[in-house]
């Protein structure tokens, strides 16, 4: 029996090529992914720069009766009242879950970023990408330190803060606002 080669470098250009042309949706849906990504990136600098130069109004509310410790949310608007920021933070005696929701200038959802840990040492850093339609189109999962926690596999849709403002007026004891 002979080993098996890798093919020759020449040959791996044209049959990529060949794979993408043969699944047009593949290509499109990459190209779609990596255009909400790009867009993602972009939201999340311009914000993190008005936030640094406090061009955006900040508020805070606490929901004290969501078990088991209440929880924090804050918006941050820019001068035409858009939220672009919208923050939680929630927890118990032995993890915690804090989420950063940045929104485009026209109040879309675009990005989450999720920081959760738990006593035992487990860190993780997530990231959600949301396309211009609202669809998720991309996770990430980093586990940055321990062994790992109970936390959900996939963040609940109704983690995600698709109508921020709803949720920071909401009369709900966590502050969660179903979309409308």
């Amino acid at each position: 029996m002979s080993p098996c080669l890798p093919p020759p470098r020449w040959l791996l250009a044209p049959l990529a090529a060949a794979l993408f042309a043969a699944s047009p949706a593949i290509a499109q849906d990459t190209r779609a992914i990596a255009q909400a990504d790009r867009t993602a990136r972009i939201v999340e600098r311009e914000v993190n720069e008005a936030l640094a130069r406090r061009a955006l109004e900040a508020e805070a509310r606490e929901f004290a009766d969501c078990p088991p410790l209440g929880s924090r949310h804050e918006r941050f608007r820019d001068r035409a009242g858009v939220t672009r920021l919208y923050r939680t933070e929630q927890g118990s005696d032995d993890s915690h879950v804090a989420t950063r929701q940045y929104y485009d200038r026209e109040g879309r959802l675009r990005l989450v970023l999720i920081e959760a840990g738990a006593v035992n040492g487990t860190d993780l850093r997530d990231r959600i990408v949301f396309d211009e339609a609202g669809r998720r189109v991309r996770e990430t999962r980093r586990r940055i330190a321990g062994p790992g926690y109970t936390f959900p596999a996939r963040w609940p849709d109704d983690w995600m803060v698709p109508a921020p403002d709803r949720s920071f007026a909401s009369a709900d004891p966590c502050g969660i606002a179903p979309p409308r």
